[in-house]
């Protein structure tokens, strides 16, 4: 039997297919729109959250960036056949992976690529807070190969606003905050509100998984006994790179927490070692941001089409993956290597014509080096060792571009000439400024 499904805002009918067996969410499952292949219709496997979803579509958010995204609900179905609310309508997220096939390469994939990941997860959860949606079954992302992030199955967000309160109840157990496990256990989560701390914590094990691949609370257990359950460890806080827990020992093989930026070391150390009794003390989602923004390249970080071909199927390359050079990074500039090399020449020329000529301070400030310089005595001194004893027995003054910068030649028996100034020479076309070149052949020809 085909089931026919209308849309609320364009009153548009249509047929429903089968369902999409690989977009399948813990609260529902999708189906194609029948006309248009862009957009999925959900339909919600228990009661549907009407007033939530009519909220959702009144209620919509413009994010920040380009690099984040929502598949916010766009319009509400209404199942023909009994005439009540059961989907409702969202676009579907093209060319992307499950935030979860992107921490299962995280292994191999480009270091570029899961930082980039991560701060774009990170900066999608900042704008919901801001906007009071607290997403408290997290992870719930796509991904595409530019690692832009879109956040899925809105319809179990928290919504905490003035006079407005829909609460989450749901959550998935390794990543809940362990204070949430025990109402978890009991089902009692929809009884309790979702906050920042708690979004923290999930965060941060999303973080961890995405930059290192395992869980944070895996393990190698060296104590006596049976080794307790991923979520028991989770509760109890016996994570493996605690200093707390001499029973727990990370799993061979694992790298160690030293490897990680320094920042992003302490941020993990502050949620699941000092942040697990003491709730307040995990990081901000702006410090996640501000931490991983550092460490992000800024160029391309796609991935190449056999790269996401192995994220996509669960694979692992079968040989090393040659990575283009970074767009943006700066090749060396041979015009910059000639003109550093006329700049030490032009530097020799001008100490050779100080040194014969005496020539002024306003010709050499016109070079691109310090202005001031030390002057020492103007008496003559044939004895480089007299020469420097008489120099650092002086005290050092700075010359003023006004000042004539007069050293006695030590090599030539005639006295040196009197300073000279540029702006006497004749220039060579009008408008030029005759060049230090000019100045030395005007005192040799003399």
């Amino acid at each position: 039997m085909i089931r026919k499904v209308r849309l609320e805002k364009s009153g548009y009918s249509i047929n429903l297919g089968p369902p999409v067996t690989n977009a399948a969410g813990g609260m529902g499952r999708n189906f194609l729109h029948e006309t248009n292949g862009g957009m999925f219709l959900k339909e919600m496997f228990d009661e549907f959250p009407e007033a939530k979803i009519r909220y959702l579509l009144q209620n919509t958010i413009v994010p920040s960036r380009d690099s984040h995204n929502y598949a916010w609900p766009l319009d509400i179905g209404i199942d023909e056949a009994t005439g009540e609310p059961k989907f409702y309508l969202m676009k579907k997220v093209d060319n992307s992976v499950d935030l979860g096939d992107v921490m299962t390469a995280a292994d191999w994939l480009n270091p570029d690529f899961k930082t980039r990941v991560a701060l774009n997860e990170v900066r999608g959860l900042i704008d919901l807070e801001r906007a009071g949606y607290f997403p408290g079954d997290m992870p719930n992302a796509m991904v595409d190969p530019e690692g832009k992030t879109t956040e899925i199955d809105i319809d179990s967000w928290q919504i905490t606003r003035p006079g407005v309160e829909f609460l989450c109840g749901v959550g998935k157990p390794d990543w809940l905050a362990p204070e949430l496990l025990a109402p978890w256990r009991e089902q009692r989560l929809d009884e309790i509100a979702t906050t920042s701390l708690h979004i923290s914590w999930s965060l941060a094990v999303s973080l961890w998984m995405i930059l290192r691949g395992d869980h944070p609370f895996e393990c190698r257990f060296v104590g006596a006994g049976i080794k307790p359950g991923r979520q028991d460890r989770i509760e109890q806080g016996y994570w493996a790179f605690s200093s707390q827990h001499s029973d727990f020992k990370p799993r061979r093989g694992t790298q160690p927490l030293n490897t990680l930026d320094p920042e992003l070391s302490f941020l993990f150390r502050k949620t699941f070692e000092v942040g697990h009794s003491k709730h307040d003390e995990r990081p901000k989602l702006a410090d996640w941001e501000n931490a991983l923004s550092r460490l992000d390249s800024g160029g391309d970080v796609t991935l190449s089409d056999l790269e996401w071909e192995c994220v996509k199927t669960g694979s692992i390359p079968s040989h090393p993956i040659k990575r283009p050079a970074r767009k943006g990074a700066q090749k060396p500039n041979r015009k910059r290597k000639v003109v550093a090399v006329a700049a030490v020449s032009a530097l020799g020329v001008a100490a050779y014509a100080a040194g014969s000529y005496g020539l002024s301070s306003n010709l050499l400030s016109m070079l691109p080096f310090p202005s001031s310089v030390n002057q020492y005595s103007h008496e003559a001194v044939t004895n480089p060792r007299e020469m420097s004893t008489q120099r650092d027995a002086l005290p050092s003054q700075k010359l003023t571009q006004s000042d004539a910068l007069l050293i006695k030649s030590n090599s030539r028996a005639v006295p040196a000439p009197p300073a000279i100034s540029l702006h006497k020479l004749k220039k060579s076309k009008p408008g030029e400024i005759p060049s230090l070149w000019q100045a030395i052949q005007k005192e040799s020809e003399k």
